[in-house]
């Protein structure tokens, strides 16, 4: 019998009776009852009820290549081990058949209280059973195209704002011919920055070129791979904003095979704030990610609180050695 039926006896939500059952949420003592006796009438238990007090959380991600991605399993390992949580990390390669089908496994496993997912798709349509199936659940970093997912509660960043604000920044810095390294097309990320860049263009009344954007994988080789286009542009850009900060360290790594000096013929801001832009030569300039009130905030929603909500935190721009102002 499904945890939907008990659910329906009871006249709570399937996510009350699945955290109910799961040990992590006290309610009155008439809700527990109800529980209690429709569980007993559908002689419904959970492997994780009926075998052990182990309380686990599933976290899906793309992979660990990218620090960005390692850097925020290391936040959300920590906040979940400060609430007794496990964290098991499943990974998923941003394949979209490997995403769904690790999904629907997490789902028939039965052994985890909640589910923590960060794909690099926008869609998987086995997310729609997460919440029947009484789990928790939170997406983060990237948004779904799904209009049958706004049950589940999200937590990204202004990436909107961020991009605008980065771009603001190059033009206060005297420079106008801008190039965007984005990143794969039909994510949520690449549309919210793309539209910031142009945004902070058209405000500052600069014509954009689609020759100065470039749409790729988030890794460092696509940001190494743009600079035969740059070099042989007749109008090269003076600046470039690029949407992740994985990309931004491949093009400081390649300037200096294609004869140029970062910042002084090039200014690079990145997005993210990974550990090692700090360590980049140049220091790489960039959107710091709020990795952990993104971690905090997640666990909060996965532990307390039933209701859906979606929260958007702030990019925040941290200036270091890798921009400066146009040379005259």
């Amino acid at each position: 019998m499904s945890i939907v039926q008990v659910a329906r006896r009871a006249n709570v939500s399937t996510s009350t009776v699945s955290r109910y059952l799961h040990g992590t949420l006290n309610v009155e003592d008439s809700t527990a009852q109800r529980i209690d006796e429709a569980a007993h009438f559908y002689k419904y238990t959970t492997k994780i009820n009926s075998k052990t007090t182990y309380k686990a959380l599933a976290l899906v991600i793309p992979g660990l290549n990218n620090p960005f991605y390692s850097e925020l399993c290391q936040q959300l390992s920590m906040a979940a081990d400060g609430l007794g949580y496990a964290l098991n990390i499943k990974i998923s390669q941003g394949n979209p058949i490997k995403e769904r089908n690790i999904v629907e496994s997490i789902i028939k496993e039965q052994k985890y209280i909640g589910l923590i997912y960060a794909g690099l798709n926008n869609n998987n349509i086995a997310l729609r059973k997460v919440i029947p199936s009484g789990m928790n659940a939170v997406l983060i970093d990237e948004q779904m195209n799904d209009e049958k997912l706004s049950n589940i509660s999200t937590v990204t960043v202004d990436n909107y704002s961020g991009a605008y604000q980065a771009v603001c920044y190059l033009l206060s810095l005297g420079h106008k011919r801008i190039a965007y390294v984005s990143g794969p097309d039909g994510l949520s990320t690449t549309s919210d920055r793309k539209h910031g860049y142009l945004s902070a263009l058209s405000n500052s009344k600069i014509l954009y070129d689609d020759s100065l954007i470039f749409s790729g994988p988030y890794t460092e080789e696509f940001g190494e791979s743009i600079f035969p286009y740059i070099v042989s542009n007749p109008d090269p850009p003076t600046a470039i904003f690029c949407s992740s900060d994985i990309s931004a360290l491949g093009l400081l790594g390649a300037a200096e095979r294609y004869g140029l000096k970062i910042p002084d013929d090039l200014s690079v801001i990145g997005c993210d704030g990974i550990h090692i832009g700090k360590w980049a030569h140049p220091s790489l300039t960039t959107l710091q990610q709020p990795f952990e009130a993104i971690a905090k905030s997640t666990l909060e929603l996965i532990s307390f609180n039933g209701e859906t909500k979606h929260i958007q935190l702030p990019l925040t721009l941290t200036i270091r050695n890798s921009t400066c102002r146009i040379k005259s």
